[in-house]
């Protein structure tokens, strides 16, 4: 089936957890708890669209990998340019139920956020948490019609959110 563009659909401001987030400091140090309920409900709503999704464990303590990257690409396009470091985990890494963890540290002005992406599947679901609110956004790629389905879930998830979800899709000209 073709990629329909008008299906991505986005979801805010999601209480993902009641344990308290940890990474106040730094994403590394993000409670095991409350990562353990994020990729819940995130698992939850990729196998509403995949229901073969397999559920990856997630072994404690979390061992990042780091590596560093170019700050605006491959190839240095400014006098601006510099290199940071990105960290990841991959779970369940080489299947099907591939899922990516991973954060920026050292961009300037901050503001990067704490990923979860399904890697293996086409197009890729994810979510996204921009401390120091807990609270995550989720992309995924459905038909509108099955949009009371995942606010049924996100709802469900770790208690209501703070505010109603809302759409960022806009159809295009």
């Amino acid at each position: 089936m073709p990629l329909n563009l008008n299906d991505q659909q986005s979801y805010w401001e999601i209480t993902v957890s009641t344990a308290p987030p940890g990474f106040e400091k730094s994403y590394a140090e993000i409670n095991p708890d409350f990562l353990k309920d994020w990729l819940q409900l995130f698992v939850d709503s990729v196998q509403l669209l995949q229901p073969q999704f397999q559920r990856p464990s997630l072994t404690l303590p979390l061992q990042f990998e780091t590596e560093w990257i170019n700050s605006d690409g491959p190839y240095g396009s400014s006098e601006n340019y510099y290199q940071l470091k990105w960290h990841s985990i991959l779970l369940a890494g080489g299947t099907e139920s591939q899922i990516c963890l991973s954060f920026e540290d050292g961009r300037l002005g901050g503001g990067e956020p704490i990923c979860l992406e399904a890697t293996a599947l086409s197009p890729r679901l994810s979510s996204h948490i921009h401390r120091p609110d807990p609270r995550a956004s989720f992309h995924l790629w459905h038909d509108s019609s099955r949009r009371s389905e995942f606010e049924a879930l996100f709802k469900s998830g770790a208690g209501p959110p703070v505010s109603e979800p809302k759409s960022s899709h806009r159809p295009l000209p």
